[in-house]
């Protein structure tokens, strides 16, 4: 419970229609995440360090195509 597999993490960063990052910092992302043996990431415990770095990320990518 409050797991989700890093694959379908990956692409719904992906096919997100209200935030768009790059390849780089999608790999970024995924390469900070701690995941366990299944290639699971704990949403719970994790949500908000995943937020933060999101929120940061898009910022970023927003700023430069102004």
């Amino acid at each position: 419970m409050g797991k989700i597999k890093l694959d379908h993490f990956e692409e719904a960063l992906k096919k997100s229609d209200k935030m768009k990052l790059t390849k780089t910092q999608i790999y970024l992302l995924k390469s900070l995440v701690p995941i366990d043996a299944r290639r699971e990431i704990n949403y719970i415990e994790n949500s908000k360090f995943l937020s933060e770095l999101i929120k940061r990320f898009y910022l970023s990518s927003s700023k430069k195509k102004e």
